[in-house]
């Protein structure tokens, strides 16, 4: 097969050579077979193989970002807000007939009269009061930091399970919990 005896060996020593640097390179350890090859084989000049070059440990690309929501925030506060109610006139006017009849009820000549403004005039006040009580409600304001950095204030007459921290989206005067 091979002519010279020295080019057997040369290849010889190669192939050990290769097999050295193949477990060098994956952290394994053989040189007493390599420093056997050498010894049985006569040396001879052998090219040095290319040193390895460092690997530049480049991270990984930065996955793209998750498209912002734009109407998406987190509840900041909930506020309990007494909404006034609306008044009708019905309150006064009812209010105003029951403080004239118990006013005229009391004194009587000129102090009857008296009495009897009097009553007209503090039932009116009071039956406006207790229609306005009466058609009050209760409301919340939700307050929603927006990821965008600006904020919103919302009134809800109720709100639900939302609560401070909870992640929402703001459409219009709606808040959705995400």
């Amino acid at each position: 097969m091979f002519r010279n005896s020295s080019t057997h060996s040369t290849a010889f020593v190669a192939v050990v050579f290769g097999a050295q640097l193949m477990l060098s390179a994956c952290g394994g350890e053989s040189v007493s077979a390599f420093e056997a090859a050498n010894q049985a084989a006569p040396q001879a000049p052998a090219q040095q193989a290319p040193a390895p070059q460092p690997v530049a440990n480049t991270p990984a690309p930065a996955p793209a970002p998750a498209p912002q929501c734009v109407n998406c925030g987190t509840v900041r506060a909930i506020n309990v807000v007494a909404a006034q109610g609306q008044t009708s006139g019905v309150g006064a006017a009812l209010g105003a007939l029951v403080g004239g009849v118990v006013g005229n009820q009391i004194g009587g000549g000129s102090g009857k009269r008296i009495a009897t403004v009097a009553g007209v005039v503090g039932g009116a006040v009071a039956g406006n009061t207790i229609e306005k009580r009466r058609n009050s409600n209760q409301e919340y304001e939700i307050v929603v930091g927006m990821d965008n950095g600006g904020e919103q204030r919302i009134r809800v007459y109720d709100p639900g399970p939302l609560s401070v921290g909870a992640r929402v989206s703001v459409e219009g005067d709606t808040i959705i919990p995400r």
